[in-house]
């Protein structure tokens, strides 16, 4: 296997970024979040229930997709449900090889369920 060119590697990184942010990308997030998720929920709660949630967790939900896992942690680890659990619930668009966190800052790694569709063989 070559060697990626780095150059190329950050052209192709700034393509996703400006697509996952264009009108069209958003609408068609929107449309379909509920359907995604829905179709995804029986794998959701088998990863989150293997995490064994509780409230006042600090927990990572990388390559989060349409955000359904996160959501969804977030219901499940507040105290009173949903909207008190949206409170604490934050949404970043990052480099997975180079997170922005010190080591430590999270409890957990709850899911990657998306991630792994693109995964390096």
């Amino acid at each position: 296997m070559s060697a990626v060119d780095p150059a190329k590697l950050e052209k192709y990184r700034e393509r996703l970024r400006e697509e996952s942010t264009e009108q069209a990308t958003e609408s068609a997030w929107r449309k379909w979040q509920a359907p995604l998720a829905a179709f995804a929920r029986g794998a959701t709660e088998a990863v989150l229930e293997a995490a064994q949630l509780r409230p006042g967790l600090r927990l990572l939900d990388l390559a989060s997709g349409v955000g359904d896992p996160a959501l969804f942690v977030a219901e499940a680890g507040a105290p009173s449900g949903l909207a008190r659990g949206l409170r604490h619930i934050e949404f970043r668009i990052t480099d997975v090889e180079s997170l922005p966190f010190p080591d430590e800052f999270f409890d957990d790694v709850v899911t990657c369920r998306c991630g792994i569709m693109f995964r390096k063989s």
